[in-house]
């Protein structure tokens, strides 16, 4: 068996992928379908915590009936939360399909489960890429399962990441102290040559997935079409 944070293992009793494992392909789904667009179906299916199913041989033959009524062999299956919440990737599917594919979902979990099982078993779902948030859209967080945060080894090293940020913010201030007649001088010529306000805001995604309002000085005419420029940029990703 391989080994090691990477490794592909599988759960002996289930047929699924470890936890930690399915978190890292559900994450590289993600990335691989920000890039090529091609959405994936994301389900999630929380058991009732009174069912010990590590215990119960029976219900593990039924999970093995259930993977091969409701999933093809290119689908990803993993415990997103072993032996609490089971995660299904759908990946390279038409998005038209999705009422169609949820419904061969419940009917696989009522017809491998039976009934009693059937109701305490939760399924929830969501689509990715989403459809694009509006211009209004708030600051919040995206879904940490498809946007992790550092790992606990990164975040444990607190003093660190605090002295890197008390040193970006100290170098910051003494950039814009000792750049400010320059900054000054820019904003007037900025003020003066066209138009509209001295500063070009804009929502960019940073780390997380956690969106921020990115801030420059205006280096275009405020009625000036940039559907050209977002264009590029679409398939420059893209490429």
């Amino acid at each position: 068996m391989l080994t090691g944070k990477t490794a592909i293992i599988f759960d002996a009793c289930m047929g699924f992928y470890s936890e930690e494992y399915f978190r890292e392909m559900l994450v590289l789904e993600r990335k691989r379908s920000e890039r090529s667009k091609k959405p994936f179906l994301f389900v999630t299916i929380e058991i009732n915590p009174e069912y010990k199913i590590h215990r119960d041989i029976r219900f593990s033959r039924r999970m093995q009936k259930f993977i091969m009524n409701a999933t093809r062999e290119i689908d990803i299956k993993g415990w997103l939360e072993r032996h609490r919440t089971m995660g299904l990737i759908y990946n390279e599917y038409n998005p038209d399909f999705t009422e169609t594919i949820l419904t061969k979902i419940r009917t696989a979990i009522e017809d491998s489960f039976g009934p009693e099982l059937s109701k305490g078993m939760a399924l929830s779902w969501s689509l990715f890429p989403e459809e694009e948030a509006d211009d209004h859209a708030d600051d919040s967080v995206a879904d940490p399962r498809l946007y992790p945060r550092p790992s606990k080894r990164i975040d444990a090293n607190k003093f660190s990441r605090c002295a890197k940020r008390c040193i970006d913010i100290a170098g910051s201030l003494v950039g814009i102290i000792l750049l400010s007649p320059v900054l000054v001088f820019t904003a007037i010529a900025v003020k003066l040559s066209s138009k509209g306000p001295v500063f070009f805001t804009q929502k960019r995604v940073g780390q997380g997935g956690r969106l921020f309002t990115f801030i420059k000085f205006r280096s275009m005419r405020v009625s000036q079409d940039c559907s050209a420029h977002k264009e590029f940029i679409k398939q420059f990703i893209q490429n």
